[in-house]
């Protein structure tokens, strides 16, 4: 998870998301610390960055110029508007997709609010970082079969009518008895003295016997490690590039 210092951050989505992540601070702007998030991706399966649109092409890190350094590179891009259409290079963020979309105002109604209202969560953000995970693993099954690189675009405003075009389920303010709290035990991970506290966290819910989701770290403080992939747990290097997730944070987009 790559960010920079200067860069505005909201503290309970970093707690939140960076379970199992390692966190470097580098700044694409700067030619050294630019050299550096290159050499990364060489080593990378799969790039991930939420900037305005175009702002990471227009120093190198467009997904063209990756796949062209890094052939086999799968990279997942997040913005608000899509790729097409009069907004598309518009900067926006969860509470705009939600305005634009029209959610609000089916949240207000839905909860009799008699004005907009937002979601209980931050449910663009999240649902569009799912699909983009969701996406990335498609394109790494398809690379696996038939080899190339891969391009996967995911935004705020079209996961915003997805789950407008599912329908609305009522009663959603107080769902409490849907996950009792046993069954939430059973799934709990608790971390202990966090850069962020004592955490108790929602674990995996998947249940897979040959490879069990986990996560293999707790959340970490925004650039507590070097910029540099940690070495394969038995000590070899091979010859591919193969090292896994490279996330580059985003900006106020």
């Amino acid at each position: 998870m790559v960010t920079a210092p200067h860069l505005p951050q909201v503290p309970p989505f970093v707690r939140d998301t960076s379970h199992g992540k390692r966190s470097t601070y580098l700044d694409y702007t700067r030619s050294g610390q630019a050299d550096r998030l290159h050499a990364l991706v060489d080593e990378a399966d799969v790039f991930v960055e939420g900037y305005r649109p175009h702002r990471l092409a227009a120093h190198g890190f467009g997904p063209e110029a990756l796949a062209a350094r890094r052939p086999g590179l799968v990279s997942v891009t997040v913005n608000c508007f899509g790729s097409g259409g009069p907004f598309a290079d518009r900067a926006g963020w969860d509470q705009v997709a939600q305005a634009v979309t029209g959610m609000c105002d089916v949240q207000g109604r839905a909860a009799g609010a008699g004005r907009p209202a937002l979601t209980p969560v931050y449910l663009c953000d999240f649902l569009t970082g799912f699909l983009g995970g969701f996406g990335a693993m498609v394109a790494l099954a398809r690379r696996a079969r038939d080899g190339g690189s891969y391009r996967v675009e995911v935004s705020l405003c079209q996961a915003a009518m997805l789950v407008q075009r599912q329908g609305l389920l009522g009663g959603f303010a107080r769902a409490e008895g849907r996950l009792r709290p046993d069954e939430f035990e059973s799934y709990a991970v608790t971390d202990d003295a966090t850069a962020y506290g004592d955490l108790k966290s929602l674990g995996p819910v998947i249940r897979m016997s040959e490879t069990p989701p986990r996560w293999s770290t707790t959340t970490p403080a925004l650039g507590s490690s070097p910029a540099v992939w940690l070495p394969r747990p038995d000590g070899a290097l091979d010859e591919g590039p193969h090292q896994g997730l490279l996330h580059v944070g985003q900006e106020s987009q």
